[in-house]
């Protein structure tokens, strides 16, 4: 009988991690493995799910861990979460990995998985700040295998998680056709502090562009960037296809201020953008990736004068642009599946 591999989400947000996930998801089957998408609340992801024509389940959780974080409410989380979990595990013994995607997904299942004697595979998207942490401590009690987006996050983690993890980079999609034709400045994030927004909206604050702006997410910056009087800005809570913006008269603006890996940056360079990105550590392991680097700027974005000469200097100036073949490669879909099936062969 064919063992199962389940995807479980929160289901609240759709994010670049949910992406990278269900081109995985796909890869899987078309493989012939039997999947099974579990989502615990109706949300968006539900939505974004059934316009792909994707099946799904839903397990209903209403709190799990590491929501409204302390400690009191993680370990009645943890309890409450473990109960419902055990019992679809033990009713579904087909079931052989189990693959977390979310830091709230992952506490959640990987205690289960560990009591019900499943496997379960840990994908760790952002970076693990103590060596020590609770959070560090967790993996390593209840992980089979860690899955990297890039090496900047394996460096991340404490010397006793570095037997059990690899370096798995996410899978990028290429546009069927080059969609941008007039040149255009994007930032695409959520639009909190981490992500940079504050430096976006300071960066719009002080300077007035005459070509158009999107800006695409939600977050508590929204607010502010809707109180911005520029006519040019216009303001996207969401997009099912972030890729129609790209082409190669945008320029990407992408100024976290911690990242994984930096999605959207490798997707802003393989769908033949220019990126402006800020100098942490995933964007230059981005860029040391790169054949040709000309294609990705890494600046400081609380050097606002900086950022508008750059941007000024490519809208008065011809793209040039060449295809980016390495991060192509390590970015291509066939081989993202087949690394994370060899790691669940060897999570037996």
């Amino acid at each position: 009988m064919n063992k199962e591999i389940v995807f479980p989400f929160v289901g609240d947000s759709v994010g670049g991690s949910h992406i990278s996930a269900i081109a995985l998801i796909k890869g899987i089957k078309k493989k012939g493995k039997k999947i099974r998408i579990i989502v615990h609340r109706k949300g968006l992801l539900c939505s974004y799910l059934k316009k792909k024509k994707i099946s799904y389940e839903i397990l209903f959780i209403k709190n799990l861990p590491g929501e409204k974080f302390t400690y009191l409410n993680f370990i009645k989380n943890s309890i409450k979460s473990f109960k419902i979990i055990r019992s679809f595990l033990k009713k579904n013994k087909n079931i052989r990995i189990i693959h977390g995607n979310d830091l709230r997904v992952n506490f959640a299942w990987s205690l289960s998985a560990f009591f019900i004697s499943k496997n379960f595979v840990w994908h760790q998207r952002t970076l693990i700040k103590n060596k020590f942490s609770f959070l560090a401590l967790y993996v390593f009690l209840f992980s089979k295998k860690i899955i990297c987006i890039s090496q900047t996050v394996k460096n991340s983690l404490p010397f006793y998680l570095k037997d059990i993890s690899s370096v798995v980079y996410n899978p990028i999609e290429r546009p069927k056709k080059n969609y941008s034709k007039i040149k255009k400045i994007i930032f695409l994030s959520k639009l909190t502090k981490d992500k940079g927004a504050d430096y976006i909206l300071d960066l719009l604050l002080k300077n007035k562009f005459k070509n158009k702006i999107y800006i695409i997410g939600s977050g508590p910056f929204k607010k502010l960037f809707k109180r911005l009087k520029n006519n040019n800005i216009k303001l996207i809570n969401f997009t099912y296809n972030p890729l129609k913006y790209f082409g190669k008269n945008s320029i990407i603006l992408c100024p976290s201020r911690s990242e994984g890996f930096g999605r959207v940056v490798a997707e802003g360079i393989i769908n033949y953008s220019n990126v402006l990105a800020s100098d942490i550590p995933s964007h230059k392991e981005i860029k040391s990736i790169c054949t040709n680097k000309q294609n990705l700027n890494l600046l400081n974005f609380s050097k606002t004068q900086i950022i508008k000469n750059k941007i000024n200097k490519l809208l008065k100036s011809k793209f040039k642009y060449k295809e980016e073949k390495k991060l192509k490669y390590i970015t291509n879909q066939e081989k993202h599946t087949n690394s994370i099936l060899k790691i669940y062969d060897q999570a037996k």
